[in-house]
């Protein structure tokens, strides 16, 4: 035959889940304390004990009035005669000189109605597992609307915040939109590490000007800065220092325009107003820096899937000579940090006396000169220079001949160089 629990047993069992276990007469605003782990003061009031318990500090302050509206006898009274489903509510307790998370729970007695009024409360400590749960809740909610690198809001936050303020006519409110200058270049010529520290750069700059929170990264290249309720003198200023900063670096490292509404407008106006500003300065950028246009990174693109034989591929700028890597097929670390980034005019000279053999390095200057090499592609899209190179065995070269072809840029201010050895 089963064992049948009884009812002293399936107190003890309540009691070890719960450290406060009331009995409620809803009708009378009265309770019989069942079991409590803590000191208690008797109350002949159940309504008096939840007052007096909130207003000495038993609840956190930004729950006390959740609390006590939740534990209002009328409420209680109403909702057990229309459903008989447990109320529940968490909430912070005082514990020594902290809070812990705690469960409050209400069921109804089995014949709950007039005749038998009665609900049984019992609290619980949740804090171990619940600090764990909102911990991992709030992590994977600032996952979802912040941006992975940068860590800061993602355009899924961005326009969780436009549609929030889609139907609000917004005033006071600062805008700057900015797209940084030439990310595609760098990850082409320099690799994805490079086009991400470029990014972490920008996102370090924009957070250094603006608080962060009023920061998005809202694609690749493109950041917006939202301030709702602001300064106009306080807006202003930052983003005028900012823009300041950036246009003493030698490449600017983005384009930015602002916009600050002083009358109410719908926010996607003030952002357009903004973008309209970017757009016009990168139009200056790329005036003023031609080499960045995308025009010169798709012709390479084109080249390379034509060109795969070549060791590797790079962009020259004809006004300053710096040269840009774009594809790396196999030639030596040693000779490509020795061509990238530099002067190619001053390069070449190292290059030639480091590699070319000695009698072929006064012809291999003549013919790698940049004048030289504009004037070639006057009349000709592609100019061809081959010279024999040194035995270079610490390399695991032998002696090799190499060829070197210079192609004329799209727009005219760049030199495409591509490099192979033919023997």
């Amino acid at each position: 035959m089963e064992d049948i629990v009884s009812f002293e047993d399936a107190m003890k069992l309540l009691k070890r889940n719960y450290f406060k276990i009331l009995k409620v007469n809803l009708d009378q605003d009265s309770h019989v304390c069942i079991e409590s782990k803590d000191d208690t003061v008797e109350y002949s009031k159940f309504s008096s004990w939840i007052i007096d318990f909130t207003k000495k500090g038993g609840v956190h302050p930004d729950d006390a009035q959740a609390f006590k509206e939740f534990n209002l006898i009328s409420s209680i009274k109403e909702h057990f005669e229309k459903d008989s489903t447990p109320l529940s509510l968490r909430y912070r307790r005082r514990s020594g000189d902290s809070y812990r998370w705690a469960l409050v729970e209400i069921l109804p007695v089995e014949n709950f109605g007039p005749a038998d009024p009665h609900v049984i409360l019992y609290v619980s400590d949740i804090h171990d597992y619940y600090s764990k749960e909102l911990e991992y809740k709030n992590h994977l909610e600032h996952t979802i609307h912040h941006d992975s690198l940068t860590d800061l809001n993602n355009f899924l936050a961005y326009k969780k915040m436009c549609t929030a303020n889609s139907s609000i006519m917004m005033s006071n409110t600062g805008v700057l939109f900015s797209d940084i200058n030439g990310l595609k270049l760098c990850n082409d010529t320099k690799g994805h590490d490079a086009g991400s520290q470029m990014i972490l750069d920008y996102a370090q700059i924009l957070t250094d000007f603006f608080p962060k929170d009023f920061c998005y990264r809202t694609g690749g290249d493109e950041f917006i800065v939202i301030m709702p309720d602001a300064d106009k003198t306080d807006f202003l200023f930052r983003a005028r220092q900012m823009t300041r900063y950036l246009s003493e670096m030698e490449v600017p490292l983005a384009s930015v325009g602002y916009w600050f509404c002083d009358t109410p407008e719908p926010l996607n106006h003030t952002v357009n107003r903004a973008e309209d500003m970017m757009y016009t300065e990168k139009t200056k950028f790329y005036m003023n820096h031609p080499d960045f246009k995308r025009s010169v990174v798709n012709e390479l693109e084109i080249l390379s899937g034509l060109c795969s034989e070549f060791t590797c591929i790079a962009i020259i700028n004809r006004t300053d000579y710096k040269t840009f890597f774009y594809r790396n097929n196999g030639l030596p670390e040693e000779i490509t940090l020795l061509l990238s980034g530099g002067n190619f005019q001053t390069n070449r000279v190292i290059f030639g006396r480091k590699y070319v053999r000695d009698d072929q390095y006064e012809q291999f200057m003549k013919d790698c000169d940049m004048e030289t090499v504009a004037k070639k592609l006057e009349g000709s899209k592609a100019y061809r220079m081959r010279f024999k190179s040194k035995p270079m065995l610490h390399m695991g070269m032998e002696e090799t001949t190499s060829e070197w072809i210079f192609f004329s840029g799209s727009n005219g201010n760049s030199i495409i160089f591509a490099t192979r050895q033919i023997i």
